[in-house]
């Protein structure tokens, strides 16, 4: 069967493309592996106003479960708990329901969707790519959107590189526990707990959170460790649901587009190494793709020459900035010495105590690293979630 574009990936990334093509009366279909699109949940569920704003979404009381003023990132290094605040709001999302609202909007306008089937092979001949799928299906089309994950089939099948660098999240949804329903998102980075990663407190509604970590070591017994930290008593009759993924850290990739491919979100790498939120990266890359396939359709002309415009403006996007990465391998390199020294900083402490610090020909090194890293987080700040 033949379309003009295939979409590989019915997460935000995909629903978006596929939205913002099918509207234009093209022929797309959208090929998701799950059984259900947005379940299992693989995420935070966490996402920024301007995440929504920015690509002309309207929250929804049907995916917002809870609204907050923004994000609490508390850094348990040096002996000091330096505390950094990303006050612009946002909300707690059903993320089943938001990526379904994403895809809904498509197949109104005609997009195809085929869920419980993954992508086998993606080989292009002839200006036309042929699809194979695990249930012997066939399709062709003309351009492809991978937009299918950080192990991504078709990032593999047009030669794009991959995301060499993978981190490890692990979440418990859970309620009626000892913990006071707040009105931000907490984030929890420490030596003893989340090793090259972080930990977080999301409250939803009712007594709900989404408690979890990202870590380079074992996920669960790390969890444990921080839910013991909080003297959080948790059993099977307080989890409501477990949730387990995989997240890219090392940024964007080099190669986002070739003949007649585009990649997006995750499989593009488009997580932010600071926060390792993906969906404001993930909707706008969508968004992008989804406008550049319509003017490419529009001229019948699918070359890496057309299709590097996509390319340009996602690495022109702040999150795509390569200060991110450097900021978080400065963050895991930082001794408890210099953490100390960027919490009194951090702290406000006197102008004169903090010049001098500065000044301090021994603190150079660490100055320059902490400013870079403020940068980082500025940018996560808008841009991170």
């Amino acid at each position: 069967m033949m379309f003009d574009i295939i979409i590989v990936g019915a997460g935000p990334s995909g629903g978006i493309a596929a939205k913002t093509i099918s509207k234009e009366g093209f022929s797309v279909i959208v090929i998701e592996r799950k059984n259900k699109v947005g379940y299992p949940v693989q995420c935070g569920e966490a996402v920024s106003h301007y995440a929504l704003e920015s690509n002309n979404i309207k929250p929804s009381e049907k995916w917002i479960v809870k609204k907050v003023k923004g994000i609490k990132y508390t850094i348990k290094r040096g002996g000091i708990d330096s505390e950094l605040f990303f006050d612009n709001k946002g909300y707690s999302i059903d993320r089943t329901l938001f990526d379904q609202s994403l895809i809904n909007d498509a197949t109104d306008k005609g997009c195809d969707l085929l869920i419980s089937t993954q992508v086998k092979s993606a080989i292009r001949s002839n200006s036309y790519w042929n699809v194979k799928t695990t249930k012997g299906k066939e399709y062709s089309c003309k351009l492809i959107i991978g937009a299918d994950g950080p192990i991504s089939t078709v990032s593999k099948c047009a030669n794009l590189g991959k995301n060499n660098t993978l981190i490890r999240g692990f979440q418990y949804r859970m309620k009626n526990i000892d913990l006071q329903e707040g009105d931000w998102f907490e984030f929890y980075s420490s030596s003893e707990f989340a090793y090259k990663g972080y930990a977080w407190v999301f409250p939803r509604n009712d007594n709900t959170f989404n408690i979890g970590i990202i870590t380079q070591g074992s996920p669960k017994e790390e969890l444990k460790k921080f839910l013991d930290q909080l003297s959080i008593k948790y059993n099977e009759n307080n989890i409501i649901e477990k949730n387990a993924g995989i997240i890219p850290m090392n940024g964007t990739l080099e190669k986002l587009i070739s003949d007649g491919v585009m990649l997006c979100g995750d499989a593009a790498g488009l997580t932010n190494p600071i926060t390792k939120g993906g969906i404001h990266a993930a909707l706008t890359s969508g968004r992008l793709a989804g406008e550049i396939a319509v003017k490419a359709l529009e001229k019948n002309d699918f070359s890496k020459e057309t299709l590097v415009t996509y390319q340009n403006k996602i690495k022109a996007m702040p999150f795509s900035d390569k200060i991110l990465v450097e900021g978080v391998n400065i963050m895991y390199s930082l001794t408890e010495k210099e953490w100390r020294i960027f919490g009194e900083i951090n702290q406000n402490q006197s102008r004169i105590k903090m010049l001098k610090t500065f000044v301090n020909p021994k603190n150079f090194s660490l100055m320059k690293k902490i400013l870079k890293l403020k940068k980082a987080f500025m940018i996560s700040r808008r841009y991170g979630w």
